[in-house]
């Protein structure tokens, strides 16, 4: 019975991911977030992460290219987020949230999805209080 739970709970929370969909070359993009579960994520920070590198994580990311918002209901949302153009470096994003059992994960730039045992903010190391948005239901 564990065993089908803790697949059920993989299933669930593998159906968050975020993407760039609109690169607005002034640093900052629309990036898209697909909760694909019945169930609304929290605490969801975005990371912009170099995807050209092997293994480039948002633990080293500056808070100025992260988004965070409150929770994404399932569906289809948007939020902007400040991304870095240069040699060598193409912008991806890096997603970790809690789940509606209170479980963190994180998806980084390649897709990898893992369990993390800490809250996404603790995760990070950020300071604390944190601004949380709201995501937006469409690009404007």
């Amino acid at each position: 019975m564990k065993l089908f739970n803790k697949k059920r709970e993989f299933e669930e929370v593998n159906q968050i991911s975020a993407w760039i969909v609109k690169d607005d070359e002034d640093n900052f993009a629309w990036v898209a977030i697909f909760n694909g579960s019945a169930f609304p994520v929290s605490r969801i920070i975005l990371s912009t992460v170099n995807i050209q590198v092997k293994a480039s994580s948002g633990l080293r990311t500056p808070n100025e290219l992260r988004s965070f918002l409150s929770i994404v209901p399932p569906g289809k949302y948007y939020t902007r987020l400040q991304i870095h153009h240069g040699m060598n470096f193409l912008s991806g994003v890096e997603i970790a949230f809690k789940d509606r059992h209170g479980k963190s994960w994180v998806r980084n730039g390649d897709g990898f999805l893992s369990k993390i045992s800490q809250s996404p903010e603790e995760y990070y190391g950020l300071p604390l209080p944190i601004s949380w948005e709201n995501p937006k239901e469409k690009i404007d």
